[in-house]
């Protein structure tokens, strides 16, 4: 998580809610992508997260060295 931080990016994770039905309310934060539990399951989700974390840190560590 600190990865994220440090990087300013924010992966919104919507309940419930579809990408289609926040446009309807929210375009600009709707365009943001992200992921919703409606369209996909957490499991899913949380493996992309994983994987996203994972990316950024192993990035961080070769721009360090």
């Amino acid at each position: 998580m600190c990865a994220l931080l440090r990087r300013n990016l924010l992966v919104p994770v919507m309940h419930g809610v579809t990408f289609e039905e926040l446009d309807q309310v929210s375009p600009t934060l709707a365009s943001r992508g992200g992921f919703s539990t409606a369209e996909e399951p957490i499991e899913d989700i949380v493996v992309k997260i994983a994987e996203l974390v994972g990316t950024l840190a192993e990035e961080e560590a070769t721009n360090s060295a």
